[in-house]
């Protein structure tokens, strides 16, 4: 199964996504966290501790960084990038930007092709937390998630982009 979690910036989707991805391996699942946010911590709400979240090489800047000499797979990377969190979580930085120079920053390995590319099923359970907003979530194909949870705090601005994110979801999934 693949899991997105989407919302406005500050309305919790680290939070949630973290506790959903240890609940399901407590729960005995293999569980694969993608943490899709330019700016990583989803480590830090897996438990995994910020000193060794910021130690994390992303999976796009390894690559732009010659990190991987062949054409690695999906599941390579998982495997190179990734990093043991609690409870037997697999914690994988797909979308970090340690660079601030203007230009693209989209090139390499996007949040939807490592999604679309990694198993789930009863194989794997898959958590995304998505950037902020709904730019990764309009990008998202069709079919390479199974659901989307919509987080919000009670504030107009993250209802609305909750409402939004829901119209977009529905599309997707």
């Amino acid at each position: 199964m693949k899991i997105c979690v989407a919302g406005k910036g500050g309305a919790g989707k680290t939070t949630v996504s973290g506790t959903v991805a240890r609940a399901f391996a407590r729960a005995g699942h293999e569980v694969l966290a993608l943490d899709a946010d330019a700016n990583p911590m989803l480590g830090v709400s897996l438990g995994v501790g910020p000193e060794r979240t910021e130690l994390l090489l992303g999976v796009r800047q390894g690559l732009e960084d010659g990190e991987v000499e062949h054409e690695p797979t999906i599941e390579g990377m998982v495997e190179r990038f990734g990093a043991d969190a609690p409870d037997g979580v697999r914690l994988v930085v797909a979308n970090r930007i340690d660079n601030d120079s203007p230009g693209c920053q989209c090139c390499g390995v996007s949040p939807d092709q490592l999604l679309r590319e990694l198993e789930g099923g009863d194989r794997r359970t898959v958590i995304c937390d998505l950037e902020a907003g709904l730019g990764t979530l309009t990008r998202l194909e069709a079919g390479n998630a199974d659901a989307v949870l919509v987080v919000a705090n009670p504030s107009a601005k993250a209802l609305e982009v909750a409402r939004r994110a829901v119209a977009i979801a529905s599309d997707k999934t």
